[in-house]
């Protein structure tokens, strides 16, 4: 499980997510899976973009399989519900007019990013060689 980015610098994090990457995927085993869970800080707003995750992985030989959203909440039937805490409600309370819905907006999910090894490419089949001197044989 990692926290998305790696770091806050941007190159530090890509450099951190090769060696990330290019470790799970020489420690795969034939026919194995990769899942990635990642969750992204709690100040983060608006939906995050792993596109970064996906093409590093293409890079180490892993390709983009499914991407899967765990949700921490009980269910009622087929719908998610989430109850907020007293110290959430608190919270919220406490909080001036423009940040009040802060707290209303809980990340209460990880995403499961599923990568499994690209097969290396077939050799291409040997063209017939013709006769050295062009003549065409049957």
């Amino acid at each position: 499980m990692a926290c998305w980015p790696l770091d806050p610098a941007d190159v530090t994090n890509r450099i951190r997510l090769a060696w990330l990457l290019t470790a799970c995927a020489r420690l795969l085993h034939p026919g194995g899976c990769l899942v990635l869970v990642v969750t992204v800080p709690t100040a983060t707003t608006g939906p995050e973009d792993f596109s970064p995750v996906t093409a590093a992985a293409a890079t180490v030989g892993l390709g983009y399989l499914q991407h899967i959203v765990a949700v921490a909440a009980d269910t009622d039937g087929d719908a998610f519900v989430y109850h907020v805490t007293d110290e959430e409600l608190l919270t919220l309370a406490q909080q001036t007019r423009p940040e009040r819905w802060a707290v209303a907006h809980l990340k209460v999910h990880a995403d499961l990013l599923v990568f499994s090894p690209v097969p290396a490419p077939a050799p291409a089949p040997a063209s017939r060689r013709r006769h050295e001197s062009g003549d065409h044989r049957d």
